[in-house]
C-alpha cells in the first residue's frame, strides 16, 4: 500500500494578449515622478519596520559578551564548591 500525499500543484497564473503582429511591444519608460505612489511614506514604513524587527529580535535577547559569566565558569565554580546549586 502506498502512501503518497495527494497534493494540488500550486497554480501558475498567466495573461494573454493579442497585439497586432506589425507592432512589437515597447515596455514603458521607468517613472520619474513617485508622487502617485507615495514613495517617500513607504519608505519610511520600511525603515521603521526593519527597526522594530531589529528591537524585537534576538539580537535585543542576546547576552553581550562579557556582561556575564559563561557556562563554564558557572559549572566551575558548582563543582568547586564555591555556589550551591539551586534549581531554576
Amino acid at each position: 500500500m502506498c502512501h503518497n500525499r495527494w497534493y494540488r500543484p500550486r497554480a501558475l497564473k498567466r495573461m494573454t494578449i493579442e497585439m497586432p503582429a506589425t507592432s512589437p511591444f515597447i515596455y514603458p519608460a521607468a517613472p520619474t515622478d513617485f508622487t502617485p505612489w507615495d514613495k517617500e511614506t513607504k519608505e519610511k514604513a520600511e525603515e521603521a519596520r526593519e527597526e522594530e524587527q531589529k528591537a524585537m529580535g534576538l539580537e535585543g535577547r542576546r547576552v553581550q559578551k562579557g556582561d556575564g559569566k559563561t557556562l563554564r565558569e558557572q559549572a566551575e565554580e558548582l563543582l568547586r564548591g564555591k555556589k550551591a546549586w539551586r534549581p531554576g
